[in-house]
């Protein structure tokens, strides 16, 4: 047997209950800190990462050799590494090889050439395998646990140890010089045992949290549904409940509506202005706000990275206080921001300012829940050509239901007050998954120095 690690004593690993826990860089000791490196337990080492583990390159078969019957060794790609089923363990490949000459079960790998270094990826390997010249190979020793191995690798940034500019590598000579804290072989396996269980609480908890996440996002989209379907107020009298069918073809996304609602066009009760076309060249440091489709951001305009002119432009392209934009091309098509700024702002191109022709009848913030509700809608709209685009005829010719002025303003307070809450409770799901982070991170550095286990 022609085997990578043959020189290698048996590894004995427990890799089977592993949880995957993703993790921020900077939780392990740095590697030269000697205030960490001397405050070791008297029974660990330090040593660099060449002298616990045998490094090596894969290789690239022939493609005649290849073959998709699940004959021989899996052989994988560094592309493999995004597979969903190789979040952890690469395990599924549509490629495989006869072969004496593979990599052992349970080595730890990467990539190691290419833009792909900078994904920071790293995977265990699921079974003996076979893995291509981009990718590196890191085959633990027997005096060092896979998992030991591959929690701390999980936290070095690749990138750091780069070489090249045109086609970055991994500088395999400053890789190796990488310093670790080294236990026994049986602390080793104590660390992992209790590494492992608590990162499996921690991911409990943290896929019931993001789970909390989805639900409010769903909640968001069935408050705003519902109020402009006309059901989020309950009506006090069957005549007050009474519906009718709507019209202007608009069966299929306004199919009931209270009977006192109207459904029109937007262009009959606003108007979309375009922006203006400035030239980058022309931007400066002083002046007037230019507003951008980047400056939009989660449903309000941030001028703080916004680029500025000193001309002089008509009043049509100002933005004021309460303005409704719209990012009307790219990738963000649909998005919108309010402006809440006290001073002006111009238009830039590309994006939209959906101003209120008929006050008596549109508020403003009932335009804007309105283009909340219809985010997806105008990105299938968006999307019907080459390129995601939408056009002020497009926006004008909306269907938008409009109940009496005094029930925009309680659905307007019905939602206000509902998304306040939601917000509250997303921030406390947010800061829970910071401080899970942070749990894991402080767990790690624990670990590597010594203090998890006794």
């Amino acid at each position: 047997m022609d085997c990578f690690a043959l020189t290698l004593a048996h590894n004995p690993q427990n890799t089977s209950n592993t949880h995957y826990i993703k993790l921020k860089f900077a939780t392990i000791p740095k590697q030269n800190s000697r205030k960490t490196m001397t405050k070791l337990p008297k029974t660990w080492e330090v040593k660099t990462l060449g002298e616990v583990c045998d490094i090596f390159g894969g290789y690239t078969p022939k493609k005649q050799d290849l073959n998709s019957n699940k004959s021989g060794k899996p052989y994988f790609k560094v592309s493999d590494m995004n597979h969903e089923d190789n979040e952890l363990y690469l395990q599924t490949t549509k490629s495989y090889l006869i072969t004496h000459k593979f990599f052992r079960k349970n080595s730890v790998v990467f990539p190691k050439n290419g833009g792909a270094i900078y994904t920071n990826k790293k995977r265990i390997l699921n079974q003996d395998s076979v893995v291509d010249l981009n990718t590196c190979v890191m085959t633990p020793k027997n005096f060092t646990h896979n998992m030991f191995l591959f929690f701390f690798i999980e936290n070095i940034n690749l990138s750091k140890y780069t070489k090249g500019s045109a086609v970055p590598t991994i500088d395999m000579d400053r890789f190796k010089q990488i310093k670790i804290p080294l236990p026994p072989i049986e602390t080793q396996k104590q660390i992992v045992e209790i590494l492992d269980f608590k990162f499996a609480k921690i991911e409990n908890a943290t896929n019931a949290l993001n789970l909390v996440k989805k639900d409010l996002v769903k909640l968001k989209a069935s408050l705003l549904n519902s109020a402009f379907n006309g059901t989020l107020l309950e009506m006090s009298s069957q005549e007050a409940t009474a519906t009718k069918q709507s019209t202007n073809n608009t069966e299929s996304t306004l199919p009931h509506l209270p009977q006192d609602w109207e459904v029109k066009t937007l262009g009959e009760v606003a108007f979309v202005q375009n922006g203006f076309a400035f030239k980058s060249k022309e931007y400066q440091d002083n002046g007037t706000n230019i507003i951008r489709i980047s400056d939009i951001k989660n449903n309000q305009v941030d001028i703080t990275d916004s680029v500025k002119t000193q001309e002089k432009l008509p009043s049509e392209f100002e933005i004021h206080k309460g303005d409704l934009l719209i990012a009307m091309s790219g990738a963000t098509t649909g998005k919108t921001g309010v402006y809440q700024y006290e001073f002006f702002s111009y238009l830039n191109q590309r994006v939209g300012n959906i101003k209120i022709l008929k006050k008596d009848i549109l508020l403003d913030k009932f335009r804007n829940y309105f283009f909340m509700n219809i985010k997806k809608e105008i990105e299938n709209l968006a999307y019907g050509g080459a390129q995601p685009n939408i056009s002020k005829p497009m926006l004008e010719n909306l269907k938008i239901p409009l109940p009496p002025l005094d029930t925009q303003k309680q659905i307007v307070e019905i939602l206000e007050s509902k998304f306040k809450g939601i917000e509250k409770l997303d921030y406390f799901v947010n800061d829970s998954l910071d401080k899970l982070s942070k749990l894991k991170a402080s767990l790690l550095n624990k670990a590597f120095s010594g203090e998890l286990v006794c």
